[in-house]
């Protein structure tokens, strides 16, 4: 029998992963969910299809749904709901149930789902009695995996089920996993919260100790004292955590939306999908649109108006460590219509990362350009002035 490629090993849980994705919109998150339960949702498939090519591809359909579907509902039992969506998409009913809804997260289990490997061994009849009484067990416990082996146990083609499998997980890494996945990185805004999170759960801890020690005896002041030395000295770092950067302060009072131009594209074949994706940006659901904008580049890599909308789901989901790829290709590509927007937004992208020099240079190439925003990048390279200049003016 075949043995399956190793998975990426990781730590993290199903709905942290769900959740990293509805943060970012990358798919590469759902593609190693997708890979946990790929051989359950095959067999789930087999099952009510009986075939090997119908299967496939509602194993793929169900994967794309799950790209959007993640994005608009809170899901707290993953395994349930996926298979509830998967025996609905079987049964080719056209109205998805949401029944997952109602699931309370307590029922999720606590043990993982079968490998296909003891899947295989389970039909095969090759498990040990104790080992086959536990996997009994575990179906009584798991209607995934239980309906996943129903199929498996019914497919006549057994010696076919490792290469389809193999098929799904090569198919779903090749479309929508990098050769290396980024470590997540937590956004700005979400690194000073968890850094002031943990300055005030310290300080209540110091303010306490010092509370005890002021009722103690007079030979135990002094102490008393530094401890509340230290204490202030926290709250006046918790107020500099908390303050915005410089740069921060320019790219507020500079940055405004770019308006949705679908109207405009000529001579993209995926305008469609495109003023489909600036729908849900006019509607401010920047998460959904970047999905959106992601599924067009993977089959268009050089679509300046996705690469440019992008770069701006980016900014607004202050991800603007993601923005300068984007907006490069906009660049470099000399797009008529958004070659100045790009670089006009790339330096606000730079001030939203507080980088000033980076700012600084990409503003000045504006100013010099004669390209649409160059009043507004004089205007805010003059307010910057020398990087110390800059520093002090915002303090």
């Amino acid at each position: 029998m075949l043995h399956l490629k190793k998975e990426q090993e990781t730590t993290v849980s199903d709905l942290e992963l769900v959740t990293r994705y509805k943060q970012t919109g990358e798919l590469h998150h759902v593609g190693l969910l997708y890979q946990r339960y790929t051989h359950l949702i095959l067999g789930i498939c087999l099952k009510y299809l009986k075939n090997e090519e119908d299967s496939k591809d509602a194993a793929m359909e169900i994967f794309e749904n799950l790209t959007e579907v993640l994005l608009k509902h809170e899901i707290t039992n993953f395994k349930s709901w996926l298979h509830t969506t998967t025996r609905n998409h079987c049964l080719r009913n056209k109205i998805m149930l949401v029944a997952f809804e109602n699931v309370k997260a307590a029922d999720e289990q606590k043990i993982s789902c079968l490998t296909f490997e003891q899947m295989m061994h389970y039909v095969e009849k090759t498990l040990s009695p104790a080992q086959r009484a536990a996997v009994d067990t575990h179906l009584t416990q798991c209607e995934l995996c239980s309906e996943a082996l129903e199929g498996f146990a019914a497919f006549p083609d057994k010696a076919r089920l490792p290469l389809m499998v193999e098929d799904l997980h090569a198919e779903i890494q090749t479309r929508y996993i990098p050769e290396t996945v980024p470590a997540y990185q937590p956004s700005w805004s979400e690194r000073l919260a968890e850094a002031a999170q943990s300055a005030k759960n310290w300080f209540a801890e110091a303010m306490e100790t010092t509370v005890s020690i002021l009722t103690t005896p007079r030979q135990n002041l002094k102490l008393a004292y530094a401890m509340a030395t230290v204490f202030l000295a926290g709250v006046a770092s918790v107020f500099y955590l908390n303050r915005e950067t410089p740069g921060e302060k320019l790219f507020a009072a500079y940055y405004q939306p770019y308006p949705n131009i679908a109207s405009s594209v000529r001579g993209e074949t995926s305008a469609d999908k495109l003023q489909d994706a600036l729908q849900q940006y006019d509607a401010q659901n920047f998460k959904a649109a970047l999905a959106s904008l992601q599924e067009i580049l993977r089959t268009e890599p050089g679509n300046t108006t996705a690469h440019f909308y992008a770069g701006i789901c980016y900014l607004k989901l202050e991800e603007a460590a993601h923005v300068r790829p984007h907006f490069s290709k906009v660049i470099e590509a000399n797009d008529e219509r958004l070659a100045g927007p790009a670089a006009w937004y790339l330096a606000l992208a730079y001030l939203q990362q507080n980088d000033l020099p980076q700012a600084r240079t990409t503003l000045a190439g504006i100013g010099a350009s004669g390209q649409v925003y160059q009043e507004q990048a004089r205007q805010l390279l003059s307010n910057c002035g020398s990087s110390e200049d800059f520093r002090k003016s915002l303090l």
